[in-house]
């Protein structure tokens, strides 16, 4: 009896011990980092398709990732997802195709507008309105007194978000170009306790 009594417990012992997890010393599972950011995780703009080569996602943090593409025209492409208060989403154009566009703000804002409407074209999932950011950066164009570049200007139908432009005379390939898209974030409010002032006996 007491035999098998042992050669019971003998056995259930070694089958609590297979059981991952159970047996003691087992690191408890890691829990998920919390996010502290306010922008969603980056996500790919873009996806292999045609007019599209060479993709790369590659996500930095919970909030940062580097993204690439060869476009058609052989341009260059880098888009840079950042920011963790606000939405920042940069993209990087470069060429030989592209002209020098350091000293001429106003065809500036046209190159990128029509590069704005070529991502519209391959159905990138920016989460800004590309149709009306190109009209917008056409229309400053057609106003050239006092146009300057890294100037914000906001995107119709959306008070919170901005776009701005800079031209480089030179890049990796050739000329480059960059616009940036920025979305001002809601901040969270943390309600903040009032405390009741002490009333002097003297004052009652």
């Amino acid at each position: 009896m007491n035999a098998r009594i042992l050669s019971f417990r003998t056995l259930l012992v070694l089958a609590l011990a297979a059981l991952p997890g159970l047996h003691a010393g087992a690191p408890a599972p890691a829990a998920a980092p919390e996010r502290h950011c306010a922008r969603p995780m980056p996500a790919p703009v873009l996806a292999p398709e045609a007019g599209v080569a060479n993709h790369t996602f590659k996500a930095l943090s919970d909030h940062e990732a580097t993204e690439t593409a060869l476009l058609d025209g052989n341009l260059s492409l880098t888009i840079t997802h950042w920011g963790c208060q606000d939405l920042m989403l940069t993209f990087s154009v470069e060429g030989k195709a592209l002209p020098d566009l350091t000293k001429d703000a106003p065809a500036g804002y046209r190159e990128a507008a029509a590069q704005i409407r070529r991502l519209a074209a391959l159905k990138a999932r920016t989460g800004f309105n590309l149709e009306k950011t190109a009209a917008a950066l056409e229309a400053a164009a057609k106003k050239p007194k006092g146009l300057a570049y890294i100037r914000p200007i906001v995107i119709p139908g959306a008070p919170m978000d901005r776009i701005t432009v800079q031209g480089y005379s030179k890049g990796t390939l050739g000329p480059r170009l960059t616009f940036e898209f920025m979305r001002i974030l809601p901040r969270k409010k943390h309600g903040v306790k009032k405390v009741k002032k002490p009333v002097h006996p003297a004052s009652r």
